[in-house]
């Protein structure tokens, strides 16, 4: 199993397959927090700041199916400073919405049988 350490295109898929998987439940969660408050959507959205957060918006930026999502992401961490976090969110839910229509054009999900197959 080590041997496919090496393997470039592998770990490109498994990456790949890791950061579709985080959109579409960053996603959910989004929507789930904003279903049950503003207090619970702040907590969820001052999570947005977090490394690995940040990495994944930046993912999200460079492929023109999701970079409207990482815009949103972003709108919403801003507005939270701003204290129009609700505002925010009502103008870009839609932007939440068929998130896994959105990565499929990022990523095969052919790939991500192949990626853990040893």
């Amino acid at each position: 199993m080590s041997a496919r350490l090496g393997d470039d295109a592998f770990l490109d898929r498994c990456e790949r397959a890791r950061l579709a998987y985080e959109t579409v439940r960053l996603s959910a969660a989004i929507q789930g927090a904003a279903a049950k408050g503003d207090e619970t959507l702040g907590e969820r959205v001052a999570l947005l700041e977090l490394p690995r957060q940040q990495s994944l918006i930046e993912f999200l930026t460079g492929h023109p199916q999701t970079a409207s999502i990482a815009g949103a992401l972003r709108a919403l961490t801003a507005s939270k400073r701003a204290g129009s976090l609700r505002a925010a969110m009502e103008k870009h839910a839609p932007e939440f919405e068929n998130t896994l229509g959105r990565v499929r054009g990022i990523y095969s999900w052919r790939d991500a049988l192949r990626a853990r197959a040893p």
